[in-house]
């Protein structure tokens, strides 16, 4: 007999009944078993009869029901709960909240469906290695702060639209491993999209952007029949190095 694995229980905390819809409505079609609620007290105590594996949470509820609230909802998951906090707040303005609140990762109001599944399975699944798995991406000079939605390079900012800073975090994400043009489309634009030609030009407007030499790339790497892979030897410090 075959035993099915149980779905990956999600928390979704937030007064807005349309955001709660829409989320419970994309994480179900993408197989999460999803309790969606509207106050800190419904919050704490569904989650203390049903653990979650993570919690979507409106920044706003966050404030609101202080540290207490926090620690506490995130104390009743078997193994400390990931936090993907989401905000109709600009990401500089959201920035001091959520670090004082040590959440996971921010997703900026209004979302898409793409990128709130995108989100979610990176906080479930860190790709390849546990050091994506925290506020912050450090790979050699570059940085990548995924709360306030920036990166930098040897400490400068980058300035990228919000598509190249998608396309730079999930290439970082897989850092060293070739990744297919229809997956980084898949998660960057959607399950749908498959328009190869526009992941060549964001590549190579983000090229542009960080590479010594755009027309002889060093870190975005071209893997030829396959998609693209980031190298972080060539990144000036090596993997994985902290600034």
């Amino acid at each position: 007999m075959v035993v099915s694995e149980k779905p990956v229980r999600i928390l979704v905390v937030d007064a807005d009944e349309a955001t709660r819809w829409f989320l419970r409505l994309i994480l179900s079609k993408g197989h999460y078993e999803v309790f969606a609620v509207s106050d800190a007290e419904e919050a704490l105590s569904r989650a203390a009869e049903y653990p979650p594996r993570l919690v979507v949470l409106d920044l706003s509820l966050a404030i609101q029901g202080g540290q207490q609230f926090w620690k506490k909802l995130r104390s009743l998951s078997p193994a400390p709960a990931p936090v993907l906090v989401v905000s109709d707040l600009p990401p500089h303005e959201a920035k001091a909240a959520l670090t004082e609140l040590d959440a996971d990762d921010y997703l900026a109001k209004p979302f898409r469906a793409s990128a709130a599944l995108e989100r979610v399975r990176a906080l479930l699944h860190p790709a390849l290695d546990s050091r994506w798995s925290g506020p912050a991406i450090d790979i050699g000079d570059l940085r990548i702060d995924r709360l306030g939605r920036c990166a930098f390079r040897d400490g400068r900012q980058i300035d990228l639209t919000p598509t190249e800073f998608n396309l730079l975090t999930y290439l970082a994400q897989n850092a060293d491993h070739a990744t297919s043009s229809k997956k980084i489309l898949q998660a960057v634009w959607g399950p749908e999209y498959g328009d190869t030609q526009t992941l060549r030009v964001h590549v190579a407007n983000l090229r542009k952007k960080i590479e010594p030499d755009p027309a002889a790339p060093r870190y975005i790497l071209t893997e030829p029949g396959l998609g693209y892979c980031l190298a972080s030897a060539n990144l000036k410090g090596g993997k994985g190095d902290r600034p």
